[in-house]
């Protein structure tokens, strides 16, 4: 699910788990809705309430949780949107959907993203364009060849040297850190080629908040309130932690039950992150996307715009899309088949994931308010629940050691160079090695693969036809780049060289102890969005 941050471990935690439970851009198109997806899917209230209810009474659901917020939305209706345990588990205070705020993190990525599509619906913004036309003050160095644009930023692939900055929390509530201050104190320079490759970027979605303030001339929480929030209704979600929010919003719990003091964001109005909202208002959001862009008589978005946004932009392979504009894809064995667009967000005690299946107007939001993951076995429960049927591995085309030999090497991630993949091809499959252990993958068609739990995996030429990037969908924050072959000196032999593979293994190991250390300490310098 998302996202690894360079002092995060949150979801690596959450691959584990995951597994030991066996739970250049493409140009793309959606998978075409089945004749079963006709008459699949959520359909009566009560049924979808004990289903919700089924799920979270599950002890080890029930027994771990502090508190949850939970919707599904079909077409124009909320089919249920229903509080769980508690939003102050010491005073027992009940979650309550429509009054509890929860922290939802990067979902706030898509209220940008659908902001930033408003504007380019009026001609404000044009997506192609240089982005230094909206850039004011700012100036963002760029070292290729190839302009930077607003369509970079909205699918992660700005070519950025660094899309992580080190300060996003503080608990200094007083504070009023200025969103345009902090982007020009944090300025990145482009040493990709924009639009090439995949790397998560709360950076990016920063900057696209201050491009809403430099084009509209108010403030980026001004704008959304004005646009998406009070148009939709969305009476209780805010971009800045104000005293009615503290109010309302969750007590947030580490893993072991210990309260995480109340802390702001990094700007104040911080557009990757900063969002506080309820399941109640985050239920009438997908509402709006789901139905064309309307909520009622309210209209966020034209259509075609929707549809636009909701369509892959950035994929390593045809079969395997990495981004939508603002939306991503994770996990994707899950979906049945279906096109699913989603998001995810991470702070410290606070947890939320949003699914939209848009063929069936369908959409699930869940919020919890302490460091214990359930989204995944929540979506996987829905799904099977609802849309059973495998979409399960592929046939392997029983591909040669041979054709195979171009995949081997060492793949250095994009976002944390302390994650690396080391391939080997044996047997027929390749061998994948890498923090969360070693894994076998299959061929399944030209530079795509697959793991024995159904998880893809795809490779990336580039344009001399070469082996250039490596994305595997159980870690879906960003592509890794394959590194040139060590030059072995001509006074050391092949004995000394084989030193070399260990020492990455027990550096990986112990950039997974430090991560995992740091994460759930009191406070940290970086949260995951």
């Amino acid at each position: 699910m998302k996202r690894f941050g360079r002092f995060g471990c949150f979801n690596v935690i959450t691959l584990v788990i995951a597994l030991l439970t066996g739970s250049s851009c493409v140009a793309v198109s959606p998978p075409q809705a089945s004749a079963a997806s006709q008459t699949a899917g959520p359909q009566d209230l009560k049924e979808v309430e004990q289903f919700a209810d089924d799920f979270f009474n599950r002890p080890v659901i029930k027994e771990n949780m502090a508190g949850a917020a939970f919707a599904v939305v079909k077409g124009d209706k909320v089919l249920v949107n229903k509080g769980y345990g508690y939003a102050d588990v010491k005073k027992k205070l009940p979650v309550d959907p429509d009054r509890t705020v929860f922290r939802v993190a990067s979902i706030s990525k898509i209220i940008t993203a659908t902001a930033v599509m408003q504007l380019a619906e009026q001609g404000k913004i044009d997506l192609n364009e240089d982005l230094s036309a909206y850039l004011g003050d700012a100036r963002i160095p760029n070292q290729t060849d190839a302009p930077l644009a607003m369509k970079h930023l909205l699918t992660n692939s700005t070519g950025f040297d660094y899309g992580d900055t080190p300060e996003s929390t503080t608990t200094d509530l007083a504070r009023d850190a200025s969103l345009k201050q902090y982007v020009l104190d944090n300025l990145p320079t482009v040493i990709r080629k924009p639009g090439e490759y995949y790397r998560y970027d709360n950076l990016g979605f920063t900057i696209q908040g201050y491009v809403i303030e430099e084009v509209t001339g108010k403030s980026f929480d001004a704008y959304v309130q004005d646009h998406i929030f009070k148009p939709l209704g969305m009476a209780n979600s805010e971009f800045r932690l104000t005293p009615q929010m503290v109010k309302q919003l969750a007590v947030p719990y580490n893993l072991i039950d210990e309260v995480i003091p109340t802390y702001a964001t990094v700007p104040t109005e911080l557009p990757g992150g900063g969002m506080l909202s309820t399941s109640s208002d985050m239920a009438k959001f997908m509402i709006a996307h789901l139905n064309g862009g309307k909520l009622g008589n309210a209209a966020i978005l034209k259509q075609e715009t929707v549809a636009d946004m909701h369509a892959p932009k950035l994929a390593i392979h045809t079969k395997l899309p990495n981004m939508a504009y603002g939306f991503e894809y994770s996990n994707q064995q899950n979906y049945k088949g279906r096109y699913i667009i989603e998001k995810a967000g991470d702070l410290e005690g606070f947890h939320s994931g949003m699914w939209l299946i848009p063929d069936e107007k369908v959409g699930v939001f869940v919020t919890v308010n302490k460091d214990f993951e359930i989204r995944q076995p929540l979506f996987e429960a829905f799904m099977d629940h609802y849309y059973p049927g495998e979409d399960g591995p592929k046939e392997p085309t029983g591909s040669s050691k041979q054709s195979l030999a171009k995949f081997e090497g060492i793949y250095s991630d994009l976002r944390n160079r302390m994650w690396t993949s080391r391939i080997h091809a044996e047997g027929g499959k390749l061998i994948v090695k890498d923090p969360l252990g070693e894994h076998v993958l299959h061929e399944i068609e030209p530079l795509l693969f697959q793991d024995e739990q159904g998880a893809k995996a795809a490779f990336k030429l580039n344009e001399t036809g070469n082996v250039a990037a490596f994305y595997y969908d159980l870690k879906s924050d960003s592509w890794g780049l394959k590194m040139p072959e060590p030059q072995r000196y001509q006074d050391v032999g092949l004995a000394e060289t084989a030193v070399f593979p260990s020492l990455c293994c027990d550096l990986r190991t112990v950039a997974k102890r430090n991560c995992f250390v740091s994460r759930w300490g009191r406070h940290t310098d970086e949260s995951l969005f």
